[in-house]
């Protein structure tokens, strides 16, 4: 689902006439001084009680900014978590299951400040949460299956509601007597939602039209054996679901899998595969009908260790994209992807996600280019990322799990904050007024206007930093504007 969301973020202020540095609640202003026979100000700094900034200076390299990580409540009975979304940057959910005795969902609540346990609904037999994801703050969907306990275990889907105050369980369909599993979930609006996975037919589509959950036949590839594992929306018809399929039940061979909604009914687009043997998607996600993303892991001719996989529709077609791996003999994988913006993605995974060291993996699309970026060192024997989600261009979320050495394992969050503008220099003409600045590379701006710092700010202009982070702004007419702020959207 795409979203615009405003999160609470720093903002650049400039003033004719005034020089100084406020601070408000946890905005950081800062008023540069313009009189007119005066020279523009050069590499004004944020303060320095604000946490990921860098010194401005001239023609360096911004960097994105950081990722942290972020405590979540220990539990005895190991867990991880599978997805997370978020309604707003203070509004956040996290869902998994547990991995030991008989496995059962839980769910994990951002307020802004910390993670908390939320009560779910438990069960009498086995219980997965696979996907979540909020139209609003009190509009939530969770998806996944339960699992009997004795002979012939009975798969059926599993959807829970979070309305505001509690979660609780919406019937579901399940067309097949023994297997049904949701992996995935998103919404366009409260009464338009779409649930995937597979049963025993094929590709498993479910759609919520504000009364009921109904079974909505999709496109099959030929074969029984297909998991659908991850679907997104662009808009009531324009919907993407992505997985993979056994081109021949009696191998191993497994092939990308991705099918399109355009209104009326479900058909496979073709998509491309790194090998012969083995290529499969685990999520997708669109910032805009001509533009998404789909991002897995795969095998290629010359390399039988796991590389990741990318791939990018563009309106017209499925396109591979290079994607970095760290290291020729370790397995990579990537489970995740999140795109608030066309020059701004994140993909999270795994590498040697089975190993007894695995780590996680990181890495971003700036428009050009997909690199790997550091994430934070945890004092652990095992760990990676299963999920990421991105309500703005400033902030993300990314979720896992982690090893601490106990018999249970623990759930991993991690925070990523983009490195906030600074300017490097600004200026007054007779009748107009401009700046320079740098931030994070490849980053949406918004420039607004006031006549008084307190409020009444109004947007003036939209702009991108470039590959360096730099970007620039001309106001022609200022008219009555005295402030400035540059304010990450």
């Amino acid at each position: 689902m795409l979203k615009a969301i405003r999160p609470l973020v720093q903002r650049s202020y400039f003033r004719f006439g005034v020089t100084g540095i406020l601070s408000l609640s946890s905005l950081a202003l800062v008023l540069v001084a313009l009189g007119k026979s005066e020279p523009p100000l050069k590499a004004t700094r944020w303060p320095a009680s604000v946490s990921n900034v860098q010194t401005a200076t001239s023609g360096t390299q911004m960097s994105l900014g950081a990722w942290s990580i972020i405590p979540t409540p220990p539990n005895t009975l190991g867990r991880q978590i599978k997805s997370l979304n978020c309604a707003s940057a203070a509004d956040c959910w996290a869902v998994g299951y547990t991995l030991q005795g008989v496995d059962q969902g839980f769910i994990l609540h951002w307020n802004g400040s910390s993670w908390s346990d939320v009560v779910s609904p438990q069960f009498n037999v086995e219980a997965h949460l696979e996907s979540v994801t909020c139209v609003s703050t009190s509009d939530c969907w969770a998806v996944g299956f339960t699992r009997g306990l004795t002979f012939p275990q009975p798969k059926n889907t599993l959807i829970e509601h979070w309305d505001g105050n509690s979660w609780t369980v919406v019937a579901s369909p399940n067309p097949s007597n023994g297997t049904n599993f949701l992996f995935g979930v998103t919404c366009v609006s409260s009464n338009d939602c779409w649930a995937a996975g597979l049963y025993g037919g094929g590709v498993l589509t479910e759609h919520w039209d504000g009364q009921a959950w109904q079974h909505v036949a999709a496109a099959n590839p030929g074969t029984s054996v297909v998991a659908v594992v991850a679907i997104t929306c662009v808009s009531g018809a324009d919907c993407w679901l992505a997985g993979y399929y056994y081109p021949n039940e009696n191998t191993a061979d497994v092939q990308t899998l991705v099918e399109h909604w355009n209104g009326t009914s479900w058909a496979i687009v073709p998509s491309p595969n790194l090998g012969p043997t083995n290529s499969q998607f685990s999520a997708i996600s669109c910032v805009s009908s001509s533009q998404c993303w789909a991002v897995g892991y795969g095998t290629t001719n010359t390399n039988p260790n796991n590389r990741t996989l990318i791939e990018r529709w563009d309106g017209n077609a499925w396109t591979l994209v290079p994607s970095p791996n760290e290291g020729e003999t370790a397995p990579n994988i990537l489970s995740s992807v999140s795109c608030p913006s066309a020059s701004n993605c994140w993909a999270v995974g795994s590498i040697n996600f089975s190993a007894p060291n695995g780590t996680p993996l990181v890495q971003h699309w700036n428009g050009s280019a997909w690199s790997i970026v550091s994430s934070p060192a945890l004092n652990s024997t095992h760990y990676g990322l299963y999920a990421v989600d991105c309500p703005s261009d400033a902030t993300c979320r990314a979720a896992g799990w982690f090893n601490d050495g106990s018999a249970a394992l623990q759930t991993l969050a991690e925070h990523f904050t983009a490195t906030p503008p600074q300017i490097m220099s600004a200026s007054r003409a007779a009748s107009s007024f401009s700046l320079t600045g740098q931030t994070a590379p490849s980053l949406q701006l918004q420039v607004e206007a006031s006549a008084m710092v307190t409020n009444g700010f109004e947007g003036v202009d939209s702009v991108s930093s470039d590959a360096s982070g730099h970007f620039e702004f001309q106001d022609s007419n200022p008219g009555p504007r005295k402030f400035y702020r540059v304010v990450i959207p």
